[in-house]
């Protein structure tokens, strides 16, 4: 009897563990250039502002051929400038992926690839859950900021917009990323942010930047990693 009990126990045991397993795993973050980010779960893929043209603006250019696989997943884009959207690439690349975006960004796409855009409700693709906040850029009317809920990982990207105000209210943010003048404003002000890690996007190559809460400066094709457990 007490070697049954104990052969039940160690199965229990096992069972609990490889529920839990089965249930962990992480968010993958590469950079590509600019504010373009893969970012996979291992079956899903997020990409922020991606594709872009490579060198646009005198910004980073990047090599189509080192973008990691993207599987099926959804393209989160900011605004329509050169320096984050490209349409033609976008339609060239052939897959098929859904964007969410502003309508100046999809007006003219497949619709049955856009996933209806809102300013006011969560858009939602897979678990992958986003929120659009309507941020001031001055050289495009329609931009906007994204929080992504993933996993139970809250991600933020900041966009072209030239104030922090949306990102100071945020709370427990995983992955902040951040652009270098608005990481000038905040060190200027004496802030802080709330988030675990803090990635820098869109310098110019060589541009310098103040040190501020030891945030992440990538190279292309570079990667880390957010670990997640579901519930």
């Amino acid at each position: 009897m007490m070697l049954r009990s104990y052969w039940t126990i160690c199965f229990l045991l096992l069972s609990i563990t490889l529920a839990v397993c089965a249930d962990a795993g992480e968010l993958k973050i590469t950079f590509i250039g600019n504010m373009a980010f893969h970012i996979s779960d291992g079956e899903t893929t997020l990409l922020s502002d991606f594709p872009y043209t490579s060198g646009a603006y005198g910004y980073m250019e990047y090599d189509m051929d080192k973008v990691p696989e993207i599987r099926d997943g959804v393209h989160l884009i900011t605004h329509f400038h050169g320096d984050h959207w490209n349409a033609d690439l976008f339609q060239e690349m052939k897959l098929k992926t859904k964007i969410i975006a502003p309508p100046s960004v999809t007006e003219k796409l497949d619709k049955e690839r856009v996933v209806p855009f809102s300013e006011t409700e969560p858009m939602t693709y897979k678990g992958i859950t986003v929120q659009a906040i309507a941020m001031p850029h001055k050289f495009a009317p329609e931009h906007f900021s994204y929080l992504v809920t993933w996993h139970g990982k809250r991600l933020y990207f900041i966009g072209d917009t030239e104030t922090p105000a949306d990102i100071l209210k945020q709370k427990d943010i995983a992955a902040l990323f951040i652009s270098p003048w608005v990481i000038r404003t905040i060190e200027r002000q004496d802030l802080s942010l709330d988030t675990r890690e803090l990635v820098m996007y869109h310098q110019k190559v060589g541009e310098e930047v103040v040190p501020f809460q030891n945030y992440r400066r990538m190279k292309e094709g570079e990667s880390f990693s957010i670990d997640f457990e579901d519930e």
